[in-house]
């Protein structure tokens, strides 16, 4: 292969880690999908360094192990499939219309003391507009209190919606919930309470809206998907992390779990 090929995959791995270290570095944010960047970053520096010595140990592996070389490669493009069915799945997630004056469950996302996170406010920004634009809709604000939260996301969501012109009385808090899962369920219940509960609009990330959407229809009930748009800077993080929650979600699914 040409010294062009190899500069490219070179060069890939820096923008790699450069994408995925500056949350850790910056923001202090590191989780699986900070993780699986730095090591894909990692790879690909290493393979157009060392490419040469990489192909003679492959060219070794298979004339005198073929069988398991055969079996790793069947692996991989069995992961590789299942990734991409699960990337089809998050960017697919979205509803296009959405019945009007549906009731939403916005999903919370970390506090920072007492304000929204970057990724909380955009889905603060997405729950306003969606509550505008549906003047009759009501809307539970769904997260709890982390250990190092001054607040419940909840609270501060409500804060945050309220500060912003929309009405108190549509705006419901669930503050106990500590995963996606449990903010669906929470927030359903709440809603059957409310006497409300026919559909419901799911308010997130974009990418996180297959989850959210998946665990409320789990309950029997119809879920809209309406995204809120995440920074390009935090996309590749956070989306990384959701590919790996999704496959395991997919499994789990799979096995009846």
């Amino acid at each position: 292969m040409s010294t062009v090929f190899w500069s490219f995959i070179f060069f890939l791995g820096v923008i790699c880690m450069l994408l995925f270290l500056w949350p850790v570095v910056l923001k202090k944010i590191f989780n699986m999908g900070t993780l699986m960047g730095i090591l894909a970053g990692l790879f690909f520096i290493g393979l157009a360094v060392w490419h040469r010595n990489v192909l003679l140990v492959c060219k070794s592996m298979w004339q005198g192990h073929k069988g398991i070389v055969a079996v790793f490669l069947l692996l991989c493009c069995i992961g590789f499939a299942w990734a991409g069915n699960a990337v089809i799945s998050i960017v697919k997630a979205e509803t296009a219309q959405i019945p009007p004056n549906t009731p939403a469950i916005v999903l919370g996302c970390s506090v920072i003391g007492k304000r929204p996170s970057r990724i909380l406010k955009e889905r603060l920004d997405a729950a306003k507009q969606y509550l505008e634009e549906n003047p009759q809709a009501i809307a539970i604000l769904s997260g709890g209190q982390g250990a190092d939260e001054e607040i419940s996301e909840a609270q501060c969501m409500y804060e945050y919606l309220s500060a912003h012109g929309i009405s108190r009385e549509r705006l419901y808090m669930e503050a106990e919930s500590d995963n996606t899962q449990q903010n669906l369920r929470n927030s359903i219940q709440l809603l059957q309470e409310l006497d409300v509960l026919t559909e419901v609009t799911i308010i997130t990330s974009e990418f996180h809206l297959y989850r959210g959407r998946r665990w409320a229809g789990q309950t029997g009930i119809t879920a809209y998907g309406y995204g809120a748009r995440t920074h390009w800077s935090y996309l590749p993080t956070f989306f990384v992390r959701e590919v790996l929650a999704v496959m395991y979600l997919k499994l789990r699914l799979w096995l009846g779990a």
